[in-house]
């Protein structure tokens, strides 16, 4: 949920939508990541976490505009 709204930029009601949550159950479990990065291991840890899922979300994305373009069928409506 904290990388979901910290890399994903994602806000707190959005994220609770994703994970079936509350808001306030959401902006919790955020607030106690922000509070246990005091320790250097864990933030470190949280770093790495935080950069491959920029990196990954990075590639998904140019990938997506390096593939050809949908071909588009035209839909005549009737009525």
């Amino acid at each position: 949920m904290y990388l979901c709204h910290v890399v994903g930029d994602m806000s707190l009601r959005d994220v609770a939508d994703a994970f079936d949550r509350d808001r306030t159950t959401v902006s919790h479990a955020c607030h106690a990541i922000e509070d246990r990065r005091e320790c250097p291991i864990f933030d470190r840890q949280i770093e790495h976490l935080e950069r491959e899922l920029r990196r990954k979300a990075r590639a998904v994305v140019e990938a997506a505009l390096a593939a050809p373009p949908i071909e588009r069928k035209h839909l005549r409506l009737v009525g």
